[in-house]
This record gives structure tokens, sequence and C-alpha cells, in this order.
């Protein structure tokens, strides 16, 4: 299938960066760490932008900016992990944020597993993954990867990230809907 791009119909006025970021503000999102190993040792980073595109084939997706150092390290990886935050681990997601932080620090709860890979103890989930396809967009890189293991960590309150702070999702909203697996 290829891909198509529509042209955007019907505003007064193209919005800009400012306008979307506005925008997505109001978006609550999960929070996750993307992981990997190269040659310089473990390096990783703070995501927002995780998504499941395809439960079969296991397929998630995730946006980095084209212009970090880390991300470029990504994408030279065949192989990163996406550790899935509770709400108890706001500090993971803020080292991983910041430029120079102490993320792989001992306090976070990080070990290697036997390929060397880092491992975050306490995380949701743990989806190990295969680079499939990198698309450019923009200033950004969409990746686009093949889940071939997932770790189920502790049933608990996800880490979310809106209007520029981490928070614990709220109260449920009753909908009389069984809850999804």
């Amino acid at each position: 299938m290829d891909i198509v791009e529509h042209p955007q119909a019907g505003t007064s006025r193209s919005p800009d960066a400012y306008d979307l970021k506005a925008a997505f503000r109001r978006w609550p999102t999960g929070v996750g760490v993307v992981t990997a190993v190269d040659a310089d040792g473990p390096f990783g980073m703070t995501v927002s932008s995780l998504a499941s595109v395809s439960a079969e084939p296991p397929v998630v997706s995730l946006s980095v900016s084209g212009g970090s150092a880390t991300a470029a390290r990504l994408l030279a990886s065949e192989r990163f992990s996406v550790h899935v935050l509770p709400a108890s681990r706001a500090d993971v997601a803020i080292a991983f944020a910041a430029a120079g932080g102490h993320r792989f620090a001992a306090e976070h709860g990080w070990s290697l597993d036997e390929a060397g890979a880092p491992v975050l103890a306490g995380a949701l989930a743990d989806l190990r993954c295969v680079l499939r396809t990198v698309v450019p967009v923009g200033e950004s890189r969409l990746i686009v990867a093949d889940v071939e293991r997932i770790a189920l960590g502790p049933d608990a309150e996800p880490l979310v990230h809106v209007d520029r702070t981490y928070r614990r999702p709220g109260a449920a909203v009753p909908t009389g809907l069984p809850r999804a697996v």
C-alpha cells in the first residue's frame, strides 16, 4: 500500500508549530523510556508518542526528533526496548528527558539483561522491538517496529503527560463497558 498525503482544506490559515503544540498539550499520553545499546554503551530517551499499530503481527510506532543525537543513535540501532512507566516513576522520565541527565543511575532500578540491554525494574511493560521502517516526516522521524517480546510488569497506574506535566490518571469514568484486555 502506498502512503497517501492529503492536503489541508477548510481553514482560513495554516496552523503553525505553536498551534499544534498548544493543541497537543491538551492531549494526555502515556510515558515511556526507549533504550538501546551500541558501541558507546546504553542510551535512551523519554517518549510520549508510542502507539500500537497492529496486534497481528505486533507492531508499534513512535516519533523522535530528527535533530537529536540520541535519536540518531536510536535510528542506527536495529533493536531497542520501550519501557512503559508507572506513575511512581516520573523520576526516570525526567532523567531521560533532560540533556545530560544521569539516565542509568542504579537508584532508578536499571540492570542489564543477558544481552547487555538495559531493563527497568517496575516498568508496566517492556517491549523488545526490531526496527522495521523509518519515515521522515518534517523535522521528525516516525519509527515503526516489530515487537519480538513483551514482559509485563506490575498492574499499576501509568504515568501520563499532559500540559507539560507528568501526572497520574484521574478516576475512571463509568461507561458500563467491560474492561478491555
